[in-house]
């Protein structure tokens, strides 16, 4: 199907946090319209980066040029614009994945953000060979017709915000490091991750809620061997936190 699902708690939602990614054969029609490589993020009761579930009336402006849209939702856009909307192309599949105790890791391949916060909240970082331009809004584009709405006595819509980083310049090719933190409502996060990189990798040291630093090395696209900070892998990514390791290799579907 191209859906993938990760969570801790089955059942309790108060302590269970849950990714959930689409990179689908079956395209982006009917009720799968969200775009491939898209994902949503729920922790601990809350809802926190969603994507648009709702419409005023089928065909509307606002159901096909935003809920249809790559912007509505957690998704990449190049050069401003999205994938096709509504498409049945097979332009997305999950080509590759490792599952461990302890770490996962999971590749999709195809070719904006809306927060919700009561109980928990996510910190989202950016590494990135150049400053970022970020633009943040909220509402919907276009907007809801808040007349049918109102004919035919149905509520209105939540509000739903939305943060768009984006590089200053074009590139042919980039490569940008997102990590998302999450954390209870109340709890502080005091570290920022910090980076590092070279021509064959980039290192990223995270603190995590229970203190421990979490070391993740990734080797860059297009190199077989890398080297940085005394680790040596051809793996796709090395992770560690105190005395575990895991060595992410990346499996191709099927195997």
């Amino acid at each position: 199907m191209g859906i993938g699902l990760r969570r801790q708690h089955f059942l309790d939602a108060a302590e269970n946090v849950q990714i959930r990614f689409k990179s689908s054969p079956f395209g982006r029609q009917s009720h799968g319209h969200d775009p491939h490589n898209s994902f949503t993020l729920n922790a601990y009761g809350d809802a926190l980066l969603v994507n648009c579930v709702y419409r005023d009336w089928h065909g509307s402006d606002f159901h096909t040029k935003w809920c249809w849209s790559t912007k509505a939702h957690n998704a990449m856009l190049v050069n401003g614009e999205g994938q096709k909307p509504h498409s049945p192309d097979p332009f997305g599949n999950i080509v590759a994945w490792d599952f461990q105790e302890g770490a996962d890791y999971a590749a999709e391949s195809t070719q904006s953000l809306a927060l919700e916060q009561e109980k928990a909240g996510v910190m989202i970082h950016y590494s990135a060979p150049e400053p970022l331009c970020f633009r943040q809004w909220s509402g919907y584009e276009p907007e809801i017709d808040e007349d049918y709405l109102e004919s035919t006595n149905r509520p209105g819509f939540p509000m739903q915000w939305h943060l768009e980083a984006s590089t200053s310049t074009k590139h042919e090719y980039m490569f940008v490091l997102t990590v998302l933190r999450l954390y209870r409502k109340g709890q502080q996060l005091e570290s920022a991750p910090q980076t590092e990189q070279n021509d064959t990798a980039i290192l990223l040291r995270v603190p995590s809620a229970d203190d421990a630093m979490v070391t993740i090395a990734l080797r860059k696209p297009g190199v077989t061997q890398a080297s940085i900070s005394g680790l040596e892998f051809t793996h796709f990514a090395i992770a560690r936190k105190g005395e575990q390791e895991w060595r992410l290799a990346g499996k191709q579907v099927g195997e």
